[in-house]
């Protein structure tokens, strides 16, 4: 009986300290404002679930606070900004979060920090967001998702994300400012209609890494040139895919020219033909001609400077010469 009790006793003291430790260290259930943000708190860390201002405000300069009730603050929800949609100009993200949620439909948002601890941009992150115009990705997000920068019309730089490993699909559909973005080499494949409707994109260079190009990938963009590192890459069968006025550059045999053959794309050789039709030996060629007449006119002019030197010297030996002739007595 005594037995009994005490493994009873040792139940109840498990279930104690299981609701003390739910209450204390797990999920508070019930959502907490403080200033303008609601959040909950998970395992001591607060969850930001909405913001919300007076309908006086207009282009705010938003400051995420890295602490609330005493909670550092890791994550942002989807639905964050829902009601503020319009009026948020630039937003700066502490350390602290880990996890972003979107900021799409926030037309009037034109800049955005994203700290080191960030590791992913969510699909559908910034969709919508037309006023955005550059952005700095840190080398610690690994992902792009999915239609994340969609319709992100002013977008014209996006710069950094060299730790980047994936990029969806849509990615940066519809970016039509878009002019700068270097595939990060880390880059394996690019989605279907990843740079559609890019109409401002006028070269890509497609990393040897990348096994593959999906579907309508540059469809409607504005390429002019599409440089590919390798001859392997496969490039999804339809003309559609490569716009017909883009030049494609690749190695001989690749799958590039296989590509610009069947759909009557002009192509270049990467290892010979330039824009002007001078192969890259004759540069070479030509640079160590140039080199060596260089080398040549400066011999010259050491030469010619030496020479002027000895004469120099020469005069003024002659006229010290003369000069002591001169003051010899009678």
């Amino acid at each position: 009986m005594i037995l009994k009790h005490n493994k009873a006793n040792v139940i109840m003291a498990v279930v104690m300290m299981s609701i003390f430790l739910t209450c204390f260290c797990g999920q508070v259930l019930a959502d907490t404002w403080e200033g303008p943000f609601k959040y909950t708190v998970t395992g001591g860390e607060a969850r930001i679930n909405a913001y919300y201002a007076s309908n006086s405000d207009e282009g705010i300069d938003l400051i995420i606070p890295h602490v609330l009730g005493g909670f550092p603050v890791t994550s942002i929800a989807e639905e964050t900004f829902l009601l503020r949609k319009g009026t948020i100009r630039s937003i700066s993200i502490p350390i602290s979060v880990r996890e972003l949620g979107s900021f799409s439909g926030l037309p009037a948002l034109e800049k955005i920090n994203i700290p080191d601890s960030v590791t992913q941009l969510n699909e559908l992150c910034f969709l919508g967001c037309s006023s955005l115009s550059t952005i700095e990705i840190p080398a610690s997000v690994e992902s792009i998702g999915e239609g994340a920068f969609l319709g992100c019309t002013a977008l014209w730089g996006v710069f950094g994300g060299n730790g980047i490993t994936s990029i969806g699909d849509r990615a940066f559909f519809g970016c039509s400012s878009l002019r700068f973005f270097k595939i990060p080499e880390g880059v394996t494949t690019i989605g279907d209609e990843t740079f559609a409707g890019c109409t401002s994109m006028r070269s890509i260079t497609i990393p040897e890494r990348i096994t593959s190009i999906g579907k309508d990938a540059f469809l409607g963009s504005g390429l002019n040139t599409i440089t590919f590192e390798s001859p392997e890459t496969e490039i999804y069968d339809s003309e559609d895919t490569i716009p017909r006025a883009t030049k494609i550059i690749g190695n001989r045999f690749s799958n590039a020219e296989k590509y610009a053959k069947k759909y009557d794309r002009a192509f270049q050789d990467i290892n010979e033909v330039n824009d002007e039709g001078i192969t890259t030996q004759d540069i070479m060629k030509t640079a160590i001609v140039l080199l060596v007449l260089a080398c040549f006119v400066l011999v010259l002019i050491i030469a010619r400077i030496s020479r002027q030197n000895k004469q120099l010297l020469k005069t003024i030996e002659d006229s010290g010469s003369a000069v002591e002739k001169a003051n010899l007595p009678g």
